[in-house]
């Protein structure tokens, strides 16, 4: 939680109706045996850059996109492992013996492959014209876009990426900025997407929480 709102929830908590937004109050009433933490955000970049460090067994083409997303370039080592579909079972299983439950795509451009992931779609896209279709079906309400355009979007009707895409870039610029339109060409791979490279550390160390009091 965060000010007494919830932030995220565990499996047991969303299937007893408990979402992100909700007041504390709110869930509890709910389930009452809820366990509740404030959220600790130098703890979350940890565990972000700790999985980073974990996922150099499949690629050295490592990068953060913060505050909860990893992006791997695996073009280089799909035949070492046999396909994209072992690489993809082997991230999801080792995510989830480290506690983790990733939203994955895979794509050819980056931002493609993190709107897709946002949206839970769990698919693989090796051409473009996968990927196009895919991104065209996806909503308009990009988190990442000011406030400001996403309510000039909804007062134009435009409810799906592929309507927003097929409309003039010079006339979307005038009226809903620069950083969409240019988000639409990079997820499309009409622009460049280049991303900062995750430096390993030299050295590791890491802190383990043990379950109870050792002397």
């Amino acid at each position: 939680v965060v000010r007494g709102r919830i932030v995220q929830g565990d499996a047991e908590a969303v299937a007893a109706g408990i979402c992100p937004g909700q007041r504390l109050s709110t869930a509890l009433g709910l389930l009452p045996t809820l366990s509740v933490f404030e959220r600790n955000e130098v703890r979350e970049r940890q565990a972000l850059e700790s999985l980073a460090c974990w996922a150099g067994r499949f690629t050295s083409n490592v990068s953060l996109a913060q505050p909860n997303e990893l992006l791997l370039e695996i073009g280089a080592c799909i035949r070492l492992f046999g396909g994209i579909e072992p690489i993809v079972d082997a991230m999801t299983a080792g995510c989830a013996e480290q506690g983790h439950a990733p939203g994955w795509a895979v794509a050819p451009t980056p931002l493609g492959a993190r709107w897709l992931a946002r949206a839970g779609s769990g698919t693989i896209h090796r051409k473009a014209a996968s990927l196009h279709a895919a991104l065209a079906d996806l909503p308009c309400h990009i988190p990442d876009w000011p406030a400001e355009a996403l309510t000039r979007l909804e007062s134009f009707g435009l409810r799906r990426l592929g309507g927003l895409r097929e409309m003039p870039g010079s006339g979307l610029r005038q009226r809903i900025g620069n950083r969409p339109v240019d988000d639409l060409a990079r997820a499309w791979g009409d622009l460049p997407d280049q991303q900062t490279a995750f430096a390993f550390p030299e050295d590791f160390a890491i802190e383990l929480e043990l379950p109870s009091r050792v002397e």
